[in-house]
């Protein structure tokens, strides 16, 4: 138990920072080399899956959630997404767009963290194990792992990727978007969220 806690608590590091080794080989679009205010897309830009290719789309008669694959039949998505009672539940791998393209997997069992709270940001993440798995490659690959206790420091910019809102809603069902956002301190997070949903933990 404690080596899947461990796992979780790494795993959730890398998506919740989304600061994975990966792009490396494909890297982002850097906060530099963004487009123009005038030409940006609103929450974002616009990039290609193959950019951030362990980037799923979670669905239940569609879209609503975001994760990554961590392995070949393993997803890692927010513990708020997914509980052991959902039903129906797939995930779209390999396309820009949620809504068509790429591999349609089920899945078969979701593993929420055991001490995840609903009412605050802690252990806000799910195991989602597949039915298949589905196929890695030199350009589809697992989001790659940060080492354990890791630390980010404050202004170091990270970058978000997804297809949630963009303050436009007719872009919802748009195609993948990225932004680059800066770490913050748990003290200014807190002073964000609200005393309650932030924890010293």
């Amino acid at each position: 138990m404690n080596q899947f806690i461990t796992l979780l608590a790494t795993a959730v590091a890398c998506v919740a920072l989304v600061q994975g080794a990966s792009t490396a080989r494909h890297p982002a679009r850097p906060w530099w080399n963004a487009p123009p205010s005038s030409e940006r897309i609103v929450g974002g830009f616009e990039i290609d899956i193959l950019e951030v290719p362990y980037q799923i789309s979670l669905q239940a008669y569609g879209h609503y959630c975001g994760g990554s694959i961590i392995g070949a039949n393993w997803v890692l998505t927010a513990g708020h997404c997914a509980n052991e009672y959902d039903v129906g539940l797939h995930v779209r791998v390999g396309s820009s767009l949620h809504g068509s393209g790429g591999q349609l997997v089920s899945v078969k069992r979701v593993i929420q963290h055991p001490q995840y709270n609903p009412k605050t940001s802690d252990y806000d993440f799910a195991l989602l194990e597949l039915e298949q798995p589905v196929q890695l490659s030199e350009e589809f690959f697992a989001v790659e792992l940060p080492e354990q206790d890791q630390e980010v420091e404050d202004g170091q910019l990270l970058q978000v990727s997804g297809w949630g809102a963009t303050q436009n809603p007719s872009e919802l069902n748009g195609p993948l978007r990225a932004t680059n956002v800066p770490a913050v301190s748990q003290e200014e997070c807190r002073e964000s969220y609200g005393t309650n949903q932030i924890t010293d933990r």
